[in-house]
């Protein structure tokens, strides 16, 4: 039988694939976090740059709210 090259890498990995899944439970919802706080915070920039030149413009949401 011969053996296939790069098969002894991968099965010196192999143990070691469980550690690898619960790193990446534990670090992906924390960068869904940081992704989510992020791009709300840098819409938030974006809108009070936009209309800060716009006297008597509303931005969005805030009519809902006042």
């Amino acid at each position: 039988a011969q053996q296939v090259p790069g098969v002894g890498g991968v099965m010196k990995v192999m143990p070691f694939m469980s550690f690898f899944t619960l790193l990446t439970v534990a670090f992906v919802p924390l960068a869904a976090a940081l992704y989510v706080v992020t791009s709300t915070t840098w819409s938030a920039v974006e809108r009070a740059v936009l209309y800060r030149d716009m006297p008597g413009a509303v931005p969005a949401g805030a009519a809902a709210l006042g």
